[in-house]
């Protein structure tokens, strides 16, 4: 495995989905999520188990490794298995508050025992739900893992109390923030509009209202990485939702959706492609369209 401070993994862990849908539970504060009413829930989730194979199919022809394992009935986002749980260089193993409800069940004892067998050093946050308050992992936190920064846009899945105590436990930085959109609710994850690879950031930093707060993300940003300026159509197409991986020859990727990859200017590919070795990009439409998420989501790096 990498060390400690590695930036990029080359093993990730995916949830084939079982009982996809459009989550309920989740539709009020995620703008990037469409209803599935009317819709043919059995030819939904058929497509978006169709979608989630491609794209680890794809992570293998690569040579990043990839272990699946079979999602829950009962859990419409299971695929999303990067909110729950964050694995570390360190072999600490983290377990975060979920803001829905149904989202909890995702917790699974024996995907969590299989990774203790790595990842011995336990924390269980999740006794802030009693609280109703939410940390939704590598959703809420993109985290800066060489220079030990954590990023995170404020919402009702990102608690700020949350945010400062992981930053005090694991030794970060918190870059704390509130977003907008054009309704004027705040983006529900951070990772939906940033990404932090080893070379290069891309942030859509219109939606950092506050010109204090966008100067001083951007200030710490800008003094690490290459950064590129999403827009906020561009991140409606996910292209903030990307993940930098390596393969087992060492060569970086940064993996995003189809979608997000049609959405990016000729410059800002040819910006990503001076700072890592390619861009891998997979269709995942129904996955984007009824979850409101995109790949990012969809890979739970294992360090």
């Amino acid at each position: 495995m990498p060390a400690p401070d590695s930036q990029t993994t080359g093993h990730v862990l995916m949830i084939e989905p079982v009982g996809f849908t459009a989550n309920p539970q989740t539709l009020q504060s995620n703008r990037f999520q469409e209803s599935a009413t009317g819709a043919d829930e059995a030819a939904i989730r058929k497509m978006a188990a169709a979608e989630s194979r491609a794209l680890r199919a794809a992570l293998a022809d690569q040579g990043i490794t990839v272990t699946c394992l079979r999602g829950r009935a009962d859990c419409p986002d299971d695929l999303f298995c990067n909110n729950w749980v964050s694995t570390h260089g360190d072999g600490a193993l983290i377990l975060y508050p979920m803001r829905a409800e149904n989202r909890r069940k995702e917790r699974r004892a024996d995907i969590a025992a299989l990774l203790k067998k790595s990842y011995p050093v336990l924390w269980d946050m999740t006794n802030a739900e009693s609280e109703d308050k939410a940390l939704e992992s590598t959703g809420s936190l993109v985290l800066d893992r060489v220079n030990r920064v954590a990023y995170a846009a404020l919402s009702s899945r990102t608690d700020e109390n949350l945010v400062r105590a992981w930053c005090n436990r694991r030794g970060y930085a918190p870059i704390l923030f509130r977003t907008a959109d054009e309704q004027g609710a705040p983006v529900y994850h951070t990772n939906v509009m940033m990404f932090i690879g080893t070379k290069i950031a891309g942030i859509c930093d219109a939606v950092i209202r506050d010109e204090t707060e966008r100067a001083r993300v951007l200030g710490h940003l800008s003094r690490t990485h290459d950064v590129i300026l999403l827009t906020p159509d561009q991140i409606r197409h996910f292209c903030g939702n990307a993940l930098e991986l390596h393969t087992h020859r060492g060569e970086t990727q940064l993996i995003m959706s189809g979608a997000a990859r049609a959405a990016l200017r000729p410059d800002q590919i040819t910006k990503i492609e001076k700072s890592v070795d390619g861009i891998l990009s997979v269709p995942i439409p129904t996955i984007e369209r009824y979850g409101g998420g995109s790949v990012r989501c969809m890979l739970l790096e294992l360090f």
